[in-house]
């Protein structure tokens, strides 16, 4: 770090920090997390040694007779209670490290890259519980087999911890890693990950409802993924049909009143709150105020019949394969065609058209299935499909054209972003995106599924 930190006088590290300039806060910041969060994989490995060591000293002098089950399972409480009281963590943390530090024992490519500080303690714990998930998948490519186990290049044998680091080498989030890597399980082993879904239906499928603060109730769920993904798609569709973007409240809300809507709560009605009498999104007949009191519609499920809008996947999405990340030293694709006209000569039907065909858009969200800027986790069938040679309105013709190798997908808030031209992406052919800060030059990469 180019400027020196004290960490003992709060007072002159804090001024120091504000001082900073921008190029030392893009080079102190990050070091910091990573040092940070190789303390905090330390501290989690001594959180383990302290519950062994006192898991140890309970069991010692006892007759091999004298430990069975009850009695090592005591002892794991008492060391876990001491970490606890220690380290001044819930029982439930003091838990969840010691079970990732055992984990990562047979993991160490993952505990090597969690102890560097590549990784948080979360992200960690996402990865070592995927390789634990797939460690006896094989992946050996079939190609390579059939070369004579050749393996240079692309037929290299790599093992399913390899894949999960890669995986979480990638700037995404953790709930996107965790999907990730969930849908190269089931590409890769299907019948097994239907066994532990159904396992993981009878131990934890589970609603809950608990009173919160002042009035409210919080709910919470583990659900099928597919339960999940129906009342999505309805929340986010019927709050796209009843709402504009000049509604001034939170998208929460919305979602709140949408949800009451769904599951038929008397009383609960969605409605944009805009107050403009021109309102594209305005409903006959019902009150303008957009409160969830307006009086029930008796013919609600009807409605959201209509409104839900479900995204269909072309049959080669679904059957694409094992989705085996491209790993960095294998050669790369080369750039998207820099005309933005996707390597066509001619336009394609609907190429000079702005607004994808729903066909088109069905493509896009199966190549890409969140926002393609790094770190959002946005789904990509709630993002808009931004052209990344621009589309031109005058002489659409010279411009970007509506077509896969021009169009990405990325929410509202980073395709404003990108027009800001912070960052500017390079499309490859693999749809790879490579983000460059024209401040510093910086990349960062984005992938496609």
């Amino acid at each position: 770090m180019s400027t020196t930190l004290t960490f003992t006088d709060p007072d002159a590290d804090a001024a120091a920090i504000a001082a900073m300039s921008r190029d030392e806060l893009t080079e102190t910041g990050p070091e910091l997390l990573r040092q940070s969060r190789k303390y905090e994989a330390r501290t989690v490995l001594a959180a383990a040694a302290l519950a062994e060591r006192v898991f140890g000293e309970h069991l010692a002098g006892r007759p091999e007779t004298g430990v069975w089950g009850s009695v090592i399972e005591h002892a794991e409480r008492l060391g876990r209670a001491e970490v606890s009281l220690q380290f001044k963590v819930s029982r439930s943390k003091a838990g969840s490290w010691v079970a990732l530090a055992d984990l990562l024992e047979k993991f160490p490519l993952i505990r090597t890259a969690y102890l560097n500080g590549e990784l948080s303690t979360n992200r960690a714990s996402i990865m070592a519980r995927a390789a634990q998930r797939g460690q006896n998948i094989d992946t050996t490519d079939s190609d390579s087999d059939s070369n004579g186990g050749d393996e240079s290049g692309d037929n290299a044998e790599m093992t399913f911890e390899e894949i999960v680091l890669d995986y979480g080498s990638r700037a995404t989030t953790d709930p996107v890693l965790s999907q990730q890597l969930d849908a190269a399980l089931i590409s890769m082993n299907p019948d097994s990950v239907i066994e532990d879904r159904d396992t993981i239906t009878d131990l934890v499928g589970h609603v809950t409802i608990t009173p919160d603060v002042a009035g409210h109730s919080a709910l919470g769920a583990v659900v099928p993924a597919h339960y999940g993904v129906f009342l999505t798609a309805q929340i986010n569709a019927l709050v796209g049909e009843r709402t504009c973007r000049k509604d001034p409240r939170r998208v929460g809300s919305l979602r709140v009143i949408a949800l009451g809507e769904i599951i038929g709560v008397p009383g609960a009605h969605l409605d944009c709150a805009c107050g403009q009498d021109d309102c594209p999104k305005r409903g006959g007949g019902t009150d303008s105020n957009g409160s969830a009191e307006t009086p029930a519609d008796p013919d609600y499920a009807t409605t959201l019949a209509d409104v839900v809008k479900p995204i269909h996947y072309p049959e080669s999405a679904r059957a694409a394969g094992p989705l085996i990340p491209q790993i960095s030293d294998r050669p790369q694709a080369p750039p998207a065609d820099p005309t933005g006209h996707g390597g066509f000569t001619v336009p394609p039907p609907g190429a000079l058209t702005y607004a994808p065909s729903a066909a088109l858009r069905a493509e896009v969200l199966a190549n890409d299935a969140w926002c393609r800027y790094p770190y959002c986790g946005m789904p990509s069938h709630l993002c808009d499909l931004d052209h990344w040679r621009p589309f031109n309105h005058t002489d659409p013709e010279v411009g970007g054209w509506t077509v896969l190798g021009d169009l990405i997908p990325l929410c509202r808030a980073d395709h404003q972003r990108k027009h800001l031209a912070e960052w500017v992406p390079t499309l490859f052919l693999d749809r790879r995106v490579e983000w460059r800060s024209r401040w510093t030059g910086q990349v960062i990469v984005t992938y496609p599924r």
